[in-house]
């Protein structure tokens, strides 16, 4: 079944999802919700430009090219994966190409220090369970962030100290970012400790708090750099 091609056809339809379902399951029409549904493969444009636009339905062309000059990323399998930032979205959104497409840069623990799943692949971004989270070019980079590793620390179950103490401590330094009260070295401290969890705890929760960490980093760094500058302004005034 061809996929949609229009503009006001990225919302999907229950009626074209059954059309295209092997099962005949239709699914749930979620665009009155604000949930916009894409084919695989389709393009990170397809769903982010409609939704950063905040569209909720149809849109023209006009704003559709407005909405796409406003992202300003967007995070694939929700927040558990890699941000993307606007200079990535023409990538498929397929599994293989978001892992290994040279158009997404690498996640970097510092720059120039890549980070990698096995020697030779570094870490890109994955499609997961193929949700998108858009943000666009008004959010403030380091409260994202911030929520993100809030969500994670509380979902952590303490049974391994790299996850318990790790996020833990993750946590408790972006939120000190995000508040305006952020210390010089915080950027690199925040990269060391989510560098610490990757890879060394028993389940995924650790890579799932220590991935976007690392990834708004990458895309943002300058971002949380100008947030602390600012704050040690207002500490000496």
């Amino acid at each position: 079944m061809p996929a949609p091609t229009s503009t006001s056809s990225a919302v999907t339809s229950a009626s074209w999802l059954k059309s295209a379902s092997a099962t005949g399951s239709s699914g749930k029409d979620a665009s009155s919700a604000g949930l916009d549904t894409i084919p695989l493969p389709g393009d990170v444009t397809d769903a982010a430009a409609l939704d950063a636009y905040f569209a909720g339905g149809d849109a023209g062309e006009d704003d559709w090219d407005d909405g796409k000059e406003s992202v300003e990323a967007d995070l694939d399998e929700e927040p558990g994966e890699k941000l993307m930032d606007a200079d990535e979205l023409d990538v498929p959104v397929e599994f293989d190409a978001l892992m290994t497409d040279e158009r997404i840069k690498p996640v970097t623990v510092r720059p120039g220090q890549v980070f990698e799943l096995a020697p030779g692949k570094p870490l890109r971004t994955m499609a997961g369970s193929g949700g998108i989270v858009v943000m666009d070019d008004t959010t403030d980079m380091a409260v994202a962030c911030a929520r993100i590793i809030r969500f994670y620390a509380h979902e952590s179950c303490g049974q391994c100290t790299p996850c318990r103490e790790g996020v833990g401590w993750l946590n408790k330094v972006c939120q000190r970012v995000a508040r305006g009260e952020g210390r010089p070295g915080d950027v690199d401290l925040m990269a060391d400790i989510a560098y610490g969890i990757a890879g060394n705890t028993i389940c995924a929760l650790g890579e799932a708090a220590a991935w976007p960490m690392m990834g708004f980093i990458t895309k943002f760094r300058a971002d949380f750099e100008a947030r602390i500058k600012s704050a040690g302004k207002v500490v000496a005034a």
